[in-house]
């Protein structure tokens, strides 16, 4: 009797139809969800084609918009006097810039493209400001304005070829980002020292001052110094 029991027990099917149909039905519902998937990333990439092909022509107007002016604050002389460096850049600017964020905010689907790029122009624009406040991006105005353009062009550029952004308009763009921190931070600041009733930290208000006090220093003592270094040997 134990022998025939054993043998019965051991034909008995490891699974019974039950939880075959269950199994069934999950692999047939994973399927649709992998079949829903792909169509939906197929659908999202041909969406993103057809806005790339309607938007190419401006997109490329932008970027040679950019290369306009990287050649144009590349080749302007700004002058001697600190005071009026960025004045001609600043009309140039003025100039070209009102139609820019416009078709870059166009610029969607594919990476960070587009606030890169805004980022960047807003940067331009903000580059004479921080610089009489001594925030400005690179050694002088000019630098600044070459570097952010560049790194303008070469993200739009990017962008046309389906490329993620540069490394080198990825740290532009974050040193634009960090110059407007600063540059509201410290209009933030003479509001809050016109406030009366307000007080600041002892050790605070003697790091902000210190700062500034080193920054006019440089521009006053050092700059000079520098050019009359780099005039005499610069190779």
């Amino acid at each position: 009797m134990q022998i025939v029991q054993a043998t019965k027990t051991s034909a008995d099917p490891w699974i019974d139809s039950a939880t075959l149909a269950i199994v069934v039905a999950v692999i047939a519902l994973l399927g649709v969800l992998v079949a829903q998937t792909i169509t939906l990333i197929n659908e999202r990439a041909k969406r993103r084609d057809e806005l790339t092909r309607a938007v190419r022509d401006e997109v490329q107007g932008l970027m040679m918009a950019f290369y306009d002016w990287v050649e144009f604050a590349r080749h302007t002389y700004p002058g001697k006097r600190i005071d009026t460096q960025c004045e001609p850049f600043e009309e140039q600017w003025a100039t070209v810039s009102p139609a820019l964020p416009a078709t870059a905010a166009r610029m969607a689907g594919r990476g960070r493209h587009r606030t890169i790029v805004l980022t960047l122009i807003d940067g331009i624009t903000i580059q004479s400001t921080a610089y009489r406040e001594g925030e400005s991006i690179g050694s002088t105005p000019q630098a600044g304005y070459t570097q952010m353009g560049w790194a303008a062009f070469d993200t739009v550029a990017a962008w046309l070829r389906g490329e993620r952004v540069p490394r080198h308009a990825r740290r532009t763009a974050r040193e634009a980002r960090r110059m407007r921190e600063r540059l509201d931070a410290e209009y933030m600041w003479r509001e809050r020292e016109m406030d009366s009733n307000h007080k600041s930290g002892v050790v605070r208000v003697a790091l902000r001052k210190g700062r500034w006090w080193l920054k006019a220093r440089y521009r006053a003592i050092a700059k000079p110094i520098r050019t009359g270094w780099d005039f005499l040997f610069a190779p």
